[in-house]
């Protein structure tokens, strides 16, 4: 039984060029009729291995559909699912903000702009744009002395603080 799941191992390491070679190479035995086999000389080889060529055929085929499955988890759910839980966590930190961030988001919301520009030598600025509040759209700065970029909100926090632009009230 072992020396089975040995083998089992073996196939689930196989890459994908080598089981879409399986796949094209028994493919031609199962699907070839049997005229182009005759021409070939390998009807005989259809006729011994047969079984073994349909089980390659099946196998090789679950294992890729298997392997474009598990890349299309990781690569564009694991994505979406990765997106949603950081927006939820953005969300809950739009809930905690000092009276200093609010006043900065507030020049978006309150402005009713996408964009403005803001000073890298700001601490809250950089803090918000690491807590991916707002983005950094440009590489060249606007004022040389005070370090003026701009910066854009990010969608998520545009659409939640203007349906909840209570967040942004200046606490006493």
């Amino acid at each position: 039984m072992s020396d089975v799941i040995e083998k089992l191992k073996g196939w689930l390491n196989l890459g994908i060029i080598p089981l879409l070679g399986i796949l094209i190479f028994t493919s031609f035995f199962i699907f070839l009729p049997s005229e182009v086999l005759v021409k070939l000389s390998l009807m005989d080889v259809k006729t011994k291995f047969g079984t073994y060529l349909g089980l390659g055929f099946v196998f090789s085929l679950a294992f890729l559909i298997a392997a474009a499955l598990n890349r299309f988890w990781k690569v564009y759910l694991g994505y979406k699912l990765k997106e949603m839980t950081s927006i939820h966590f953005y969300k809950k930190e739009a809930h905690n903000l000092t009276n200093k961030e609010k006043e900065i988001l507030s020049i978006f919301i309150n402005g009713k702009t996408r964009s403005t520009d803001l000073s890298l030598k700001n601490g809250v600025v950089l803090g918000l744009e690491k807590r991916m509040f707002i983005v950094r759209v440009g590489q060249l700065g606007n004022d040389p002395v005070i370090w003026s970029f701009p910066f854009n909100i990010q969608p998520w926090a545009w659409e939640y603080l203007n349906k909840n632009p209570q967040l942004l009230n200046i606490e006493e």
